[in-house]
């Protein structure tokens, strides 16, 4: 095989060592659907192919890393999945990606300019507000931690409610902070007032404390959620303003940021309390949107179902799924709905499916992989490759670099098997092993395949 055949990709597709405009509309349009954040170069790479493969996952192919046609021609449709939060948004980015965003903001309350997909100074102002409020840094960058908070704290505020119809309002109280002035060590926060208490925490040159009051000497300060006591002298202090949110449904509230009571307490930050149960994947299992899935229903596990180019019964015919399959739903019309099965996107009837809803990672694989695909457990065996030169009676060099003019290292026979390090498929050259030489190849005089 030629390493495209290798690979599985097909002279309508896209795959690792595709090149060309082609390659740069789909780089283009993975960055404004959020998946995608290399550059334009039109260079099919491991970046592109991990970013192709997270579009796979979100709408339940074969996560093959591989671009096909129906692939090509669905994200280009608004039926294209928009990242949760992959890639980095700023100021200047446009697309899918910002739009849901200044969704989520404007759900938060935080956010009243145009949804119209662009990451202007409105969507910095905004990203601004949730960051302080949640004890971030203020930068007006949305990492994708920070969209999903976005998203988190929609669905929290939601669900505790019961409702999206809520008032809003900020409720702001005056702190007496100070901050560490000396440069020379940290400084113990103490249990009590005296140097033979304990030792609570330790704070440095330029940290901030609450300061709840003074006394002989001593502040009792609030210092990495600990409440206790450190000198007068090494402190400044200084007064600034804390903001919460209020949201208010009916007789229930719930707030987005930290009172100066419950920071007194200790009680963990808006960040704290995200990473903590992000980390704990509860936020996936338990607010992530439900899915749309559909089930095969022919009524035996002898019939198979047709996926179809298009939602007509004359149309051609992509592949057969058996009985039972299940699949994410794409999108529905009149008698079909669109899915995603094995590398292909296509139209399956209504009447013999059910449909039902479950998490997006419900299903983990729905789809039979194509016997021309290579699935990323075989692409971590060894790659071999067979001389195939056209003529048997002469033989083929391995270079000492990729260049016909550079050292002849080897001369090698037809039949003969070299170990495949690296392939360049955009130059031709291939990075082989054979026996105690290691150099290069082209690729015409290969046929890959994977170790036995």
């Amino acid at each position: 095989m030629t390493y495209p055949e290798f690979m599985g990709i097909s002279d309508d597709a896209l795959g690792l060592g595709s090149t060309g405009s082609q390659v740069v509309d789909l780089q283009l349009r993975l960055k404004d659907l959020g998946y995608y954040d290399g550059g334009k170069d039109g260079k099919y790479d491991v970046e592109l192919v991990s970013a192709v493969k997270n579009v796979q996952k979100d709408i339940g192919m074969v996560q093959n890393g591989i671009a096909s046609k129906q692939f090509l021609d669905m994200i280009f449709t608004n039926d294209a999945p928009v990242s949760a939060g992959q890639i980095t948004l700023r100021e200047g980015r446009s697309g899918p990606a910002v739009k849901k965003l200044q969704t989520a903001l404007g759900q938060l309350g935080i956010y009243s300019g145009d949804v119209d997909s662009v990451y202007d100074l409105d969507v910095v102002n905004a990203v601004k507000i949730l960051q302080r409020l949640c004890g971030y840094s203020a930068d007006g960058v949305a990492t994708p931690e920070i969209q999903q908070l976005a998203y988190y704290e929609v669905e929290r505020i939601i669900g505790e409610l019961g409702s999206s119809d809520f008032r809003m309002e900020y409720i702001t109280e005056e702190i007496n902070m100070a901050r560490v002035n000396f440069k020379k060590a940290k400084i113990i926060v103490r249990s009590q007032m005296n140097t033979e208490s304990q030792n609570l925490t330790r704070v440095g040159d330029g940290d901030s404390v609450v300061l709840l009051g003074y006394e002989n000497g001593w502040a009792n300060v609030v210092a990495n959620g600990m409440t206790g006591y450190m000198y007068t002298k090494y402190l400044k202090p200084y007064t600034t303003e804390n903001k919460i949110l209020k949201y208010t449904a009916g007789d229930k509230s719930v707030v987005l940021g930290n009172s100066l009571e419950e920071y007194i307490s200790g009680a963990e930050t808006e960040k704290q309390a995200f990473r903590n149960y992000y980390a704990s994947k509860k936020y996936t299992a338990e607010q992530e949107e439900l899915v749309d899935y559909v089930t095969v229903n022919t009524g035996s596990d002898s019939v198979l179902l047709n996926l179809r180019e298009a939602p007509d019964g004359a149309s051609s015919i992509f592949a057969q799924i058996p009985n039972g399959t299940s699949m994410r739903v794409l999108s529905r019309e009149e008698g079909w709905t669109r899915v995603g099965y094995a590398e292909e996107i296509g139209y399956l009837m209504n009447d013999y499916l059910t449909f039902w809803q479950g998490s997006a990672d419900e299903v983990e694989d729905v789809a039979n992989t194509s016997s021309a695909m290579m699935s990323s457990e075989e692409l971590n065996q060894e790659i071999t490759a067979i001389v195939v030169n056209n003529r048997r009676d002469s033989k083929v060099k391995i270079y000492a670099e990729p260049d016909t003019d550079s050292e002849v290292l080897k001369r090698v026979s037809f039949d003969t098997v070299v170990k495949v390090i690296s392939v360049n498929e955009e130059t031709g050259w291939v990075e082989i092993g054979y026996k105690d030489k290691r150099g290069y190849m082209r690729d015409t005089d290969l046929s890959f395949r994977l170790q036995a």
